[in-house]
């Protein structure tokens, strides 16, 4: 082959190779938009990002925490109108345990969930252990935040479940890091800037360690001995209470609930301190001055951080039985399935048959509820509208009118204004609406408000209610709610 044919098949080649690159560069975007349009919400987010998605799998891992039984989940899907209506927040249920999803919602499929172990205790037990948390909180001093949590624990469920979520929750719990540990090293440098500050000024003022001119030699050889030695004390004090800092700084960077191995090396460190408590003539008055600006609060971090074990300890000392079935699993409801159950619970259900009638069965079941939601609500606009005389333009202030007074219990023609404002009073002078009338629409708005309720939750079970496919024999019943909640109910057992 010539030199020049050489170079004339290298310059096509080059241009060939050149075209290609151009063509995969210019169809990357498009690429990278089909494989976005597959991805959940998180992963579109996802730093770096990556070509692949977990939808590709035929199985994924999500992440799940404890919630309050009283989580509502995601109210995304709640109208105005509904969300007004509606409870403002869930009925506490002592049986009823609820996961919450902390991951992409799923939608679809066989939802499995694996525990480790599934232990629980005799109703009963719960009295003996608020009694030990009580007495806990009586012979040791905790920090403020703690035992006023304590002292307004009551003996019953409910009291109990939000006791455990103050100190447990993943966002304010007080046994997150950020907060037990924030609050032990506060204490902690406060107590190093008043060493600072005693060396500094307070210690050559202290009366009963200044020499005066009456006193003997001996005396005076005490006294600076003395002197010496609370200074050494103090120096050597602070030296250590820095490196419990340091060690309190370096376990606060990370997040969640602190650990017990956490918890018990700060205590170990803290042990290594020697609190003393002087007896002498000279030194035994300044015990005051150490313990309310040092002591005290340090230690009553110290049994507040020991309190983390003594409760996990107590409470599962009291969880006795156990279950060998530790699974539970269930198909995420299809739409089909979602609409046969609504319309066999609406059926029983104790809704009126006249708001029955505005329920169009025949639309899809995730329009079916915004649709009854519009339908009763136009329909008790109407009646305003109708009752009252007035214009399409004043029905919406009405309407304010007549959600304030539902909200009143005693309301009466007597005495209406003192429960409404000046503007209000004036609109209804100008516009000369009929008191009773507003009092009666009122009446009819609760009326209304309740069947919303009702119909909500008629709804919102039905959706929500799963066929489980296997559960413990412990486990009544479960729902999926939004896509975010999983509700655990127990047979006649406490869930938390």
């Amino acid at each position: 082959m010539s030199w020049t044919k050489f170079m004339n098949t290298m310059g096509t080649l080059i241009v060939y190779l050149l075209v290609i690159g151009g063509a995969i560069v210019m169809a990357m975007p498009f690429a990278w938009m089909v494989v976005t349009s597959f991805k959940t919400g998180s992963e579109i987010s996802q730093w770096p990002p990556k070509w692949t998605s977990k939808n590709f799998k035929s199985e994924i891992s999500v992440n799940i925490k404890n919630s309050p039984s009283t989580s509502l989940g995601n109210q995304g899907s709640l109208s105005l109108a509904e969300f007004r209506a509606s409870q403002s927040e869930s009925v506490y249920n002592p049986y009823k345990k609820v996961l919450t999803v902390e991951d992409d919602a799923v939608r679809r499929g066989l939802i499995t969930l694996k525990f480790p172990a599934l232990n629980y205790a005799n109703n009963t037990n719960l009295a003996n252990l608020i009694n030990d948390i009580k007495a806990y909180n009586a012979n040791f001093p905790l920090i403020p935040e703690l035992s006023n949590k304590i002292n307004s624990l009551e003996n019953n469920p409910e009291s109990f479940e939000n006791f455990y979520f103050s100190l447990y929750s993943s966002s304010n719990g007080l046994f997150k890091k950020a907060q037990i540990l924030k609050s032990l090293n506060k204490e902690v440098k406060k107590s190093i800037n008043y060493i600072d500050k005693f060396l500094k000024i307070s210690l050559n003022r202290l009366p009963y360690l200044r020499i005066k001119n009456t006193d003997n030699s001996i005396i005076k050889k005490e006294k600076e001995e003395k002197k010496e030695e609370l200074k050494n004390y103090l120096e050597n004090l602070k030296t250590d209470l820095t490196n419990i800092s340091v060690l309190i700084s370096n376990y606060s960077k990370g997040t969640g609930i602190i650990s017990n191995d956490e918890i018990n090396d700060i205590i170990e460190k803290l042990n290594t301190i020697k609190f003393i408590s002087y007896t002498d003539m000279y030194l035994r008055n300044v015990n005051r001055l150490l313990e309310k600006n040092i002591y005290n609060a340090i230690i009553h971090n110290k049994n507040s951080l020991k309190f983390k074990s003594f409760f996990e300890k107590k409470f599962n000392d009291i969880q006795k039985y156990s279950t060998d079935k530790l699974l539970i699993k269930f198909n995420v409801p299809t739409k089909e399935t979602m609409k046969n159950n609504f319309l066999k619970a609406l059926n029983s259900s104790d809704i009126p048959e006249e708001f029955k009638k505005d329920i169009n069965q025949k639309l899809d079941i995730l329009k079916i509820k915004d649709n009854f939601v519009l339908n009763i609500e136009h329909d008790f606009n109407d009646k305003v509208l109708q009752e009252l005389k007035i214009s399409s333009e004043d029905l919406s202030r009405t309407l304010i009118i007549i959600r304030s007074l539902s909200k009143i219990k005693n309301v009466n023609l007597e005495n209406i204004d003192t429960y409404l404002n000046s503007f209000d009073i004036d609109f209804i002078k100008e516009k000369n609406l009929d008191k009773r009338k507003l009092l009666d629409l009122s009446i009819l708005r609760n009326v209304y408000n309740r069947v919303l309720e009702n119909f909500n939750k008629v709804y919102s079970d039905a959706i929500s209610k799963v066929d489980l496919l296997e559960k413990p024999d412990i486990v009544d019943k479960v729902y999926y709610r939004n896509y975010s909640n999983i509700e655990i109910y127990f047979k006649d057992i406490y869930a938390l």
